[in-house]
């Protein structure tokens, strides 16, 4: 088997989709985050508008490190032992995590043109 095939096989073993571009014209969003989605839509439009400026639009889930600390009490709790770790439902949630250094080797790469549409 390819790397791409095996890597669709866990997605979907995990239940798990990968988001492509041909996705991002069905995304809704929450009424709080509408104005957020119409400026990207408008920013995706330049594309095809202006030839010379090249946009994307990165998702990139949950951030954490560097300051982010919005998991800074689970990962200390966890650490520590101390206290039992809680959570919701039966504990097979699946979170789009991504430490911030990662996001930022991915935007350099967007820069040096590593990756084409």
């Amino acid at each position: 088997m390819n790397n791409d095939l095996d890597e669709q096989i866990l997605l979907k073993i995990a239940g798990m989709v990968t988001l492509t571009d041909s996705h991002i014209k069905n995304r809704k969003a929450h009424f709080l985050f509408d104005e957020l989605l119409n400026f990207e839509n408008r920013v995706l439009a330049l594309n095809a508008k202006l030839a010379h400026m090249k946009s994307y639009i990165i998702g990139a889930g949950i951030m954490y490190g560097q300051g982010e600390n919005i998991f800074y009490e689970w990962f200390k709790s966890a650490w520590l032992q101390n206290d039992p770790l809680y959570y919701i439902t039966t504990g097979n949630n699946c979170l789009p995590l991504i430490h911030v250094n990662d996001v930022a080797k991915f935007v350099i790469q967007l820069l040096n043109n590593k990756y084409e549409d």
